[in-house]
């Protein structure tokens, strides 16, 4: 079990950041400044996003489903940290791992469409502004 953890624990924190980097990124472009809140709750973020016109729902579903798997291991509210440490800052250890396995398709798919909505997002943004431009 401890073999499987160590190779669930670092694909997921790499999917959990991936979602994050987008949006941040999404939200550059949409929002036409540099981001500079310092959040790491994936909600928080689609929601600042949302907010500068991004109207697409491809983050809903595989948002839903990190925090899901953080709120299962960590019984409190939604932490960044847990895909990183199998500790808590007590340096307290989880007693028990809830690894669903046979996920990581699903990821793949959250992967396949968040790639082809935001590149169109940002196509339609582009086109837009291009126009928008022309005298």
């Amino acid at each position: 079990m401890d073999n499987c953890a160590y190779r669930y624990l670092p694909a997921m924190y790499c999917f959990r950041h991936y979602v994050e980097l987008k949006l941040k990124y999404l939200y550059m472009h949409f929002a036409n400044e540099s981001f500079n809140v310092n959040s790491h709750s994936l909600s928080d973020l689609l929601r600042e996003l949302k907010d500068k016109g991004f109207s697409n729902n491809v983050f809903d579903e595989p948002i839903a489903y990190i925090e899901s798997l953080e709120v299962i291991q960590n019984n409190r509210s939604y932490s960044d940290a847990y895909f990183r440490y199998l500790v808590d800052k007590n340096i307290i250890c989880q007693e028990s791992l809830e690894i669903p396995m046979f996920e990581f398709s699903k990821i793949r798919t959250f992967i396949a469409d968040i790639e082809y909505y935001t590149n169109q997002s940002i196509d339609k943004l582009f086109t837009k502004n291009l126009l928008n431009s022309r005298p």
